[in-house]
């Protein structure tokens, strides 16, 4: 189960984005057996079984499957979308048009940003304006991949420890249909945004963080934080309030998958992103939620702010499976 809060602020009140009309779309990884059913799990899976004895994902939007947004020619839309799938990274192309990107995590840009495609991990949300073409039928494609294969889409593979075949699962799709139709007046596009740019405090405490999966041998024990598997009495990681601190978020080495994503997500602070495996990026990144991807010992490196809230929360890995099976920690702002 799945849904979306929508806070409201400044950026409701750009012209532009207020005259839009708004789109809720809520991408889910369905996986199902041949009979449309959510397969029971395996409570003690050998090397050659997966958790769940899926035959096929399905993506629906808003729980359809294949949904029709319409649009007239020149019509500018604001989709607000959330990757709600368990694991996988949702990559999305709308057949010819650019997405232009309002914010990232609720984080709102300086301006629309043109983009061909969008890749969210999970737990990504995105805020995109669409300005409608020509008329015509258009899909919305997404080309899913996966934690254990994140760059990799629609190749098949003999790998015998899932029963879905990687072809099958990661193969690029059309999830939704864009029906341009009808007359209606042009739209614009606005110049600049509301945006979410907070000064860093001067840093107080610098940390590194290492999303581990444990292995005895090639065999999976528990996936963790520094090595530790969470546990609901664990001494929480503190942070003074009033202060910023800078993390740098690794992902280490698995001794069986060389590129075992992660997905580092944080709640009650979002953060700016300034490094991406030690080298700086500009402009830096507001996010919540950011993939550790590619080859083991991918890192970022961000700063956060702990000025409003006092109190415990947590920071996970968002690829589900591997939160509850222990990728999590406690974070405490104390005074």
């Amino acid at each position: 189960m799945a849904g979306m809060i929508i806070v409201r602020g400044q950026i409701d009140e750009v012209p532009e984005v207020k005259a839009a009309k708004e789109q809720i779309v809520v991408i889910q990884g369905l996986e199902m057996n041949d009979n449309f059913e959510v397969p029971a799990p395996i409570p003690d899976p050998s090397a050659r079984e997966a958790f769940y004895r899926r035959t096929q994902i399905l993506y629906p939007i808003n729980g359809v499957v294949d949904p029709t947004i319409t649009m007239f020619p020149g019509e500018v839309q604001r989709w607000r979308i959330l990757n709600a799938a368990e694991g996988k990274f949702l990559n999305l192309v709308l057949e010819g048009h650019e997405l232009h990107v309002l914010a990232w995590d609720d984080l709102n840009l300086a301006a629309p940003e043109p983009a061909a495609n969008v890749k969210l991990a999970a737990g990504n949300r995105v805020e995109v304006l669409v300005k409608a073409g020509a008329a015509g039928s258009y899909a919305l494609m997404l080309t899913p991949s996966s934690s254990q294969r994140p760059g990799t889409a629609g190749v098949p593979t003999t790998d015998a420890t899932t029963t879905l075949s990687i072809s099958a699962e990661l193969v690029t799709r059309p999830i939704a249909t864009i029906i341009v139709a009808g007359d209606g007046p042009e739209m614009a596009l606005p110049t600049s945004l509301p945006v979410w740019d907070p000064p860093i405090l001067p840093i107080a405490r610098r940390r590194v963080v290492s999303y581990t999966v444990e292995r005895k041998g090639l065999a999976f024990q528990d996936f963790g934080v520094d090595g530790t598997q969470f546990e609901p009495d664990s001494t929480p990681y503190q942070v003074k309030l009033g202060t910023a601190e800078e993390w740098t978020v690794v992902n280490d080495p698995d001794a069986k998958l060389n590129e075992h994503a992660h997905v580092f997500h944080i709640h009650v602070n979002p953060f700016k992103v300034t490094k991406i495996n030690g080298t700086a990026i500009d402009p830096p990144l507001w996010r919540d939620t950011f993939i550790l991807t590619g080859n083991d010992g991918d890192s970022i490196t961000f700063e956060s702010n702990f000025v409003d809230f006092k109190g415990r929360f947590v920071d996970h890995c968002h690829v589900l499976t591997h939160e509850d099976l222990g990728m999590m920690e406690i974070v405490e702002v104390v005074e």
